[in-house]
């Protein structure tokens, strides 16, 4: 069990769902590497001036902070530009409105995350999955380069644990979330890699904010 910290943004879209889930269809959870460290995008997203946000972030330690509340739409997506995301390209207009978006701590190393930093995420992924139910396949949890091909390509990440080869298949998740297994199953929407997993203001509409990752 981890602890989600509220660290309010005043950056977000109100109601763009109803609090209690699960909606059909379900939401998307989209992956993000921050442009800086937790702390640094924590101030970014509660500054007045930014109007740029979104629902969570998660350290390199495993900390996870919430910024905007699920039922709100996080300022996070930018535009859609050349989708490769089946959901995306069927849904289309504003990303920010049927998504819940995730910060991970990490865009200094291409993407790449440390092992409590994986662990957190897939306990959050599954946490937010289970509430929405949102299948746990890549048609449903996506990277920002999903939705931007042009602009936000290295989003997540080169080395960001997850299956860029086909946006479209629907490969399982992780099956195994507990966070005290020494070592986490780096297949899935998070995918094996050598060098990540051990042994192995307002309610008003933004204009399609979105430049954190």
């Amino acid at each position: 069990m981890y602890t989600i910290e509220w660290k309010g943004s005043p950056h977000f879209t109100s109601d763009v769902r109803p609090p209690s889930g699960p909606i059909d269809p379900p939401p998307l959870i989209v992956l993000h590497t921050m442009a800086g460290s937790l702390s640094g995008t924590l101030a970014h997203f509660q500054n007045p001036q930014t109007e740029v946000s979104s629902h969570y972030g998660v350290g390199r330690k495993g900390e996870i902070h919430q910024y905007v509340k699920e039922k709100d739409g996080a300022w996070t997506n930018g535009r859609i530009l050349k989708p490769t995301s089946k959901q995306i390209i069927q849904r289309s207009g504003n990303p920010n409105r049927y998504t819940i978006t995730i910060e991970f701590e990490g865009k200094d190393r291409g993407g790449a995350i440390d092992p409590p930093q994986y662990q957190a995420g897939l306990w959050l992924i599954a946490k937010i999955a289970a509430h929405w139910n949102i299948p746990l396949t890549r048609e449903y949890i996506i990277g920002h380069y999903e939705i931007d091909s042009i602009n936000k390509e290295n989003c997540p990440g080169s080395l960001f644990p997850l299956v860029h080869a086909d946006a479209r298949s629907s490969v399982q998740m992780a099956p195994r979330l507990d966070p005290t297994q020494q070592r986490p199953h780096c297949d899935g929407v998070f995918k094996q890699r050598n060098d990540l997993c051990p042994s192995t203001k307002s309610g008003r509409e933004p204009r399609l904010h979105g430049e954190m990752g």
